[in-house]
């Protein structure tokens, strides 16, 4: 596989240059990034495998994560860290659906 896209399951990214690890994610969905630590492109690859197969052994990940990313185009990894960003600003859970019926505007959020 020579690029990544974020998984559906990887719901909510945030930053968090505090922590020690370079990046962590939860079952629920939600990603955090340590820019500081460096390797974002690799972190952000291996967090959403995390999510798309939470059974997926951790030897394994760091491998496919550096298959992956070593397939990759800059072009493809700016795509990703620009999907990665768009993610940050407009969490899944978070996105607001509006529609019109009957000229009247209904609005909800959807989880």
């Amino acid at each position: 596989m020579s690029s990544m896209r974020l998984s559906e399951q990887v719901k909510e990214v945030k930053i968090n240059n505090g922590m020690d690890p370079y990046g962590r994610a939860w079952s629920d969905g939600r990603m955090e990034i340590n820019l500081k630590r460096g390797d974002v492109v690799n972190t952000i690859i291996h967090e959403n495998l995390h999510l798309k197969d939470p059974m997926m052994p951790h030897g394994t990940v760091y491998r496919e994560s550096d298959k992956i990313e070593g397939g990759m185009t800059l072009p493809k990894m700016a795509a990703l860290l620009l999907e990665t960003h768009d993610r940050m600003l407009n969490p899944i859970h978070q996105r607001a659906i509006t529609r019109t019926i009957a000229s009247k505007v209904v609005s909800s959020i959807v989880k």
